[in-house]
């Protein structure tokens, strides 16, 4: 597992809170009530972003908005101590995720353009660094966003570049780098003994070809779960055809 392992893939341009947001964007235009569950279950199916077992994440989210007016919330009461809790959209919720200047469809799809630049870029840059692994390398997945910055580091360093060299990089991608936390990452290449000051040393030239390796085959799979993020309303709809096939009586019965 890397050092910077997180839920985080797509070098941080799109979280997993945009996620379950885009979802629900989609899910609320088919005019019923959801369920946290539900929308945790999609999200889990869809298979984008790495997703714990506990639904509570999701159902804090719709809380949230909740309390903010953007969805209202409904309890319905049976033989359990707990209400169930069914989320329906409110009138500031049409603008949160629909028409306002700033709305979750509106926002969401740019980012999923700028993730595909970052990736096509990201790609090309791989395909003339790269080298193919060695037969017994085992297999990891980098979603680290700082495994990236490693890369671009170590990179930077081979022509005794420092992290400065960075500064406006990103802006292209609607993520600017955050220059402290590549100076962080900059400094502990340096303890590991991969940079000699601002300059790449022996060992940093096979963490490169590692990371390089590693991120090629990140890139793939990312590629994957951008696709299947663009299709978020074929998902929803899929989900709920299947979920009311399930319910539905038996004939006979």
């Amino acid at each position: 597992m890397s050092k910077h392992a997180h839920t985080r893939p797509f070098a941080n341009l799109l979280s997993l809170n945009e996620l379950i947001a885009y979802i629900m964007a989609h899910a609320f235009t088919l005019r019923q009530k959801w369920m946290a569950k539900d929308i945790y279950e999609i999200a889990k199916e869809m298979d984008a972003f790495p997703m714990s077992d506990n639904q509570t994440y999701v159902y804090r989210i719709m809380k949230n908005l909740a309390q903010k007016d953007i969805l209202f919330m409904n309890q319905a009461w049976s033989t359990t101590e707990r209400p169930t809790l069914h989320y329906s959209l409110s009138a500031k919720g049409q603008v949160f995720f629909y028409s306002g200047q700033m709305a979750v469809m509106k926002t969401t799809p740019e980012k999923l353009k700028a993730l595909q630049r970052f990736l096509a870029d990201l790609e090309s840059n791989l395909e003339v660094a790269s080298a193919p692994p060695p037969a017994d390398e085992p297999v990891t997945t980098v979603v680290g966003v700082g495994d990236y910055y490693d890369w671009l580091l170590l990179r930077a360093a081979e022509a005794g570049r420092s992290p400065h060299a960075y500064k406006d990089f990103g802006a292209e991608f609607g993520k600017p780098v955050n220059l402290s936390y590549l100076y962080k990452l900059h400094g502990e290449l340096q303890q590991q003994g991969f940079l000699a000051g601002d300059w790449i040393t022996a060992s940093g030239r096979l963490r490169q070809a590692e990371l390089e390796r590693a991120l090629s085959r990140e890139v793939q799979s990312a590629k994957n779960r951008l696709m299947r993020i663009e299709k978020t309303g074929a998902h929803v709809q899929a989900w709920l055809k299947s979920k009311r096939a399930s319910s539905a009586p038996s004939v006979g019965s």
